[in-house]
């Protein structure tokens, strides 16, 4: 695409990679499996299943990963608005390698990208990407609308248990504003489960309680470690926004920090629901508005553009 664009001499590009920079190579493939068969049937198979598992506990057992179980879902087409039933896999497979590689890849190409821009002598706007840092990471069910958290099972059946109470306990505690009970029982889960990617979960209510607290930058810390961990990555990893920012390269090269500029907007710096409808989708004109007003005020500074009226 900055290719195509660079065919039209343009003075400046500025590039927003998106969420599904990160998500699609780990998870739309997996979808595109079954849209091709039309219905999931062929994934029940038990030869088929047999022969996923042997690959993954044989084959490559040197990765860290964790199997997230899921069933058929009912959904709402974004596009379209009517209910349709999608067929997930039964195992949803987070791979630290692909994740990894992903973030890696991204850098490749922002890197090329780079290279192109200064070639052809124009200037390029790198932009970061905000994410909702209070919606719940996708292996807990837990937030305002549940009266208590659902865990997805997954893992030995005596760790899930364990896990599964200690969410139910802390979400009580949680309830009740009793933040510095539900830190004593979870700081010590954070050493307990540090190697498991379940340990999104325990971040998430972690930020919760001190968030409670009004310890705000705590709060984000753990809420974005929460994020991180998802095993069903759909936000973009802060590393990539870290990967971002080291591109900077004035003047030919800069950086419009909407992350920054979503957390300076409010006043407990933790972008969330007042910005988004989801995890990661702006909200309303308001929103699309902190995001180009950033852009914007990072061409002027660099002096990418002539004075102008900037709000």
């Amino acid at each position: 695409m900055v290719k195509e664009a660079l065919e039209y001499s343009p003075d400046i590009i500025v590039y927003r990679a998106g969420h599904n920079e990160c998500m699609e190579a780990r998870q739309f493939k997996d979808w595109d499996t079954i849209r091709l068969f039309k219905v999931g049937f062929v994934h029940h198979w038990k030869t088929l299943a047999l022969a996923r598992s042997v690959w993954r506990q044989l084959i490559v057992p040197h990765r860290p990963r964790v199997v997230v179980k899921s069933d058929r879902k009912q959904t709402t087409d974004w596009a379209t608005g009517r209910k349709a039933w999608i067929a997930l896999e039964k195992e949803l497979v987070y791979d630290q390698y692909i994740v990894d590689e992903t973030i890696a890849h991204s850098r490749r190409n922002l890197a090329e990208i780079v290279e192109l821009c200064r070639a052809r002598g124009v200037k390029l706007v790198l932009c970061t990407e905000p994410v909702n840092l209070r919606y719940p990471p996708t292996v807990t069910a837990y937030n305002s609308f549940s009266s208590e958290p659902h865990f997805v099972d997954h893992g030995k059946p005596s760790e899930s248990k364990a896990l599964k109470e200690l969410l139910v306990t802390v979400s009580g505690l949680l309830a009740a504003k009793q933040y510095d009970e539900a830190i004593a029982l979870l700081e010590p889960a954070l050493d307990r489960f540090n190697t498991d990617r379940r340990i999104a979960a325990i971040h998430f209510l972690y930020g919760s309680a001190w968030d409670g607290l009004g310890k705000f930058d705590k709060a984000r810390e753990e809420y974005i470690k929460a994020s991180d961990s998802d095993p069903f990555v759909i936000r973009i990893p802060s590393a990539l926004n870290d990967a971002i920012r080291s591109m900077a390269d004035p003047p030919n090269v800069v950086v419009a920090d909407i992350e920054k500029a979503f957390q300076r907007s409010v006043d407990d710096g933790i972008p969330d629901y007042r910005m988004f409808y989801n995890n990661c989708h702006y909200l309303d004109e308001k929103t699309y508005e902190i995001a180009a007003v950033e852009i914007e005020q990072t061409l002027d500074r660099n002096g990418l553009i002539g004075p102008r009226n900037i709000k």
